[in-house]
Formats: structure tokens, C-alpha cells, sequence
């Protein structure tokens, strides 16, 4: 049985009024909008809170504006010491270049002397060098006529007719002639030791020198080394050398030679007329040294 009925004429005849007999209260639209009109203390209370954030806004910008306002008189003390710090080291900057300036002045002053003293010196040096070389070829020829005999023992009292009583036993030995006539002189030198003292004999003539020495060393080849025995000569047994007279300045140089020669292996070191040779091996030609920077550019030639 179907559910829906066609409805009575009465019910269609007249129309339902439903909201005719209802009466309206006046009421205040928009209440969301307005909210002092449903509750007067939660406006009350608004009102407080918008007037006390307004209030805090402006202290906070106040203390924002003071931290600010701090903040760059810091910056500009800050900025103040720096740029017066910076002022200080331009000025300093200024006096270490005027000093530096100062210097490098006195600087090429200082050079320019100390090259014209090395220039006076190298002249000096020269000049020095070259007077040496003169006073040393005035005593060479002082010296020209003269012999040392070593190792002659010494006797107390000693004359000078002693000492060439001596002397002219030792040419007899030597088989070289020679009277009282050609010594010119004869004298023991000073030493604190008496047994390194030095008989010095100064002949007349440079040949008669050269003739002892060229005798003595042909005596010492042929026969055993001449010694104090053989002259007959007080104490124990020494053997006699007899050398030239060098200068202080050669004597300096033979001792150098020699020495350079035991090291270098040099066969030959000797004097002659004042002067020191030095000779490799046999057959190989001399070697003049006139002083110690010749020994020296020796050594340069033999590394």
C-alpha cells in the first residue's frame, strides 16, 4: 500500500502561518562587531590593553632610540681613537722614513770613505811592501859577505881570536884558503840559550862566501858530516852547519819553503846570494820565491 495520500481540501484551502503570530525583540545587529554592546567590562578591558601596548611600544622604541643614540657615540669615540691612532703611525711612518733616509744618507758616506780608506790602505799596503823590499835588498847586501856557523860550542871567557882560531880550522877541513886578512869580522850572536847561539863571519869578498859553502857541502857528500869532533872542539860531538846570512825577511821565507816542501813532496830547498829556490825533482827547472805570497799562489797552483 503506497505511503503518500492526496491531502484534504482543508489543509490545501488555507494556507499555514507560521511566523504571523511570532513577535520580534529589537536586538543590536553586527554583535561580533561591537562588543561593548553584549559586555561592557571586556571593552573596558580592551581598551586598557591597546592603551598599554601602545605604551610599552613607546618605551621600547625610547630604549631602542638610547641604545642607538650609545651606540654610536661608542662608534664614534671608537672611530675617534682609531683615527688618531692612524694620524700617530702616519707621523710615526713619516719620522721612520725621514730616519731611514737619514740613514741610507750617512749610509753611502760611510761606503764612500770606507772605500777611499781601502783605496789609502791598498796604496799603503804597496808602498809598505815596496819599502820593505828595499830595506830588505839593503840588508841582503849587507849580509852578502856573510856566513853562519852553528853548533859551535861556547867558551868562557870567548875573543874574537878564539872564534877565528875556529874558523880557520874549519876552511883547513874544508881545504879552502883563507888568512885573517879576508874575515872582515866575526861575532856570536845573543840567545838566552848559549847552545842556539850563532857565529856570524863576515868575509871580505862574496866569492871567498860562496867557496866555503860550495866546499862544505861537497865535504859533507864525500865524507862523513863535519861535526865539533873533527875540529876538535870541547863537548859531546855536534855536527857543524854552514849556511848563508839571510835577511829576518828570507829567513821567514826559507823556513816557509822548507816546510812546504816536506809537505808537497819537493826534492830541493836551498838558498843562494840571499834568495830561496825550490826545485821539484831533479832535471826540473828552480823555483824563485821572494816572499810568503809566492809560496802561497804555489800551493793554489798545486790544488
Amino acid at each position: 500500500m503506497p505511503l503518500n495520500r492526496t491531502p484534504t481540501r482543508e489543509l490545501t484551502a488555507k494556507p499555514i502561518q507560521l511566523v504571523s503570530n511570532l513577535k520580534h525583540c529589537s536586538s543590536e545587529p553586527a554583535l561580533n562587531d561591537n562588543p561593548t554592546a553584549t559586555d561592557p567590562a571586556s571593552a573596558s578591558r580592551t581598551i586598557k590593553r591597546k592603551r598599554s601596548d601602545s605604551e610599552g611600544l613607546e618605551v621600547f622604541m625610547d630604549e631602542m632610540r638610547t641604545l642607538f643614540k650609545e651606540l654610536k657615540n661608542t662608534q664614534a669615540e671608537k672611530i675617534e681613537k682609531l683615527f688618531t691612532a692612524v694620524e700617530e703611525i702616519k707621523s710615526q711612518n713619516y719620522e721612520i722614513r725621514a730616519s731611514m733616509e737619514f740613514i741610507s744618507q750617512k749610509y753611502d758616506e760611510f761606503k764612500l770613505q770606507l772605500e777611499k780608506l781601502e783605496r789609502d790602505h791598498a796604496k799603503s799596503h804597496e808602498y809598505i811592501q815596496s819599502l820593505e823590499e828595499k830595506i830588505d835588498t839593503l840588508e841582503r847586501g849587507q849580509r852578502s859577505t856573510c856566513l853562519e856557523i852553528r853548533n859551535i860550542p861556547c867558551n868562557k871567557p870567548e875573543t874574537k881570536e878564539m872564534l877565528l882560531k875556529t874558523v880557520t880550522e874549519i876552511s883547513r877541513k874544508l881545504n879552502v884558503k883563507m888568512d885573517s886578512q879576508e874575515v872582515k869580522d866575526i861575532f856570536r850572536t845573543k840567545n838566552k840559550d848559549p847552545k842556539k847561539t850563532t857565529v856570524i863571519l863576515d868575509l871580505t869578498s862574496v866569492l871567498t862566501k860562496e867557496k866555503v859553502i860550495q866546499m862544505f857541502k861537497k865535504y859533507n857528500k864525500e865524507k862523513p858530516r863535519l861535526s865539533t869532533e873533527d875540529l876538535k872542539l870541547p863537548g859531546p860531538s855536534q855536527p857543524i852547519f854552514i849556511s848563508e846570512n839571510l835577511s829576518a825577511k828570507m829567513k821567514r821565507v826559507f823556513f816557509l819553503a822548507r816546510d812546504f816542501a816536506k809537505m808537497n813532496n819537493f826534492k830541493f830547498c836551498w838558498t843562494s846570494s840571499g834568495k830561496v829556490f825550490l826545485r821539484k825533482t831533479e832535471g826540473e827547472g828552480p823555483i824563485l820565491i821572494r816572499c810568503e805570497n809566492d809560496i802561497i799562489k804555489l800551493k793554489t797552483t798545486l790544488v
